[in-house]
C-alpha cells in the first residue's frame, strides 16, 4: 500500500511539473512540448489533483477488522472482499485443538 501511495505522489509531482512547464510555455519562457491538445495545462493540473486526492484517500484506509493503518489491497481479492491488515488476513477463526486430554 505504501508503494502505491508513494507512486501516486510521484505521479502527482510529475503532473504538477508538467503543469508549470505548460504555463511557462504559454508565457514564452520555455519551449512548448508540442501543439497537441493533450499537453494543455488544464489536463496536467487535473491529473495532479486526481493523483493527490487518490493517494490521500488510500492513506486514510484502515483495516475493517481491527482498525490498523497498514492495509493490504490484496485483501480485496480474498473471499470476504474486505480491506484487511496482514494480521487479520492470516487469522484463522477455527479453535485450536488442545493437546491435553479433556476430563
Amino acid at each position: 500500500m505504501n508503494q502505491t501511495i508513494g507512486a501516486l505522489r510521484v505521479l502527482c509531482s510529475l503532473c504538477w511539473a508538467l503543469f508549470v512547464w505548460a504555463i511557462a510555455a504559454e508565457m514564452d519562457f520555455l519551449p512548448a512540448l508540442g501543439d497537441d491538445f493533450i499537453w494543455r495545462w488544464q489536463f496536467a493540473l487535473f491529473g495532479g489533483i486526481v493523483c493527490w486526492v487518490t493517494a490521500e484517500r488510500l492513506a486514510d484506509l484502515r483495516c475493517r477488522c481491527c482498525g490498523a493503518a497498514p492495509v493490504l489491497l490484496r485483501g480485496l481479492l480474498t473471499a470476504s472482499h474486505e480491506l484487511l491488515c496482514h494480521r487479520c488476513l492470516k487469522w484463522n477463526p477455527a479453535p485450536e485443538r488442545s493437546l491435553s486430554p479433556e476430563t
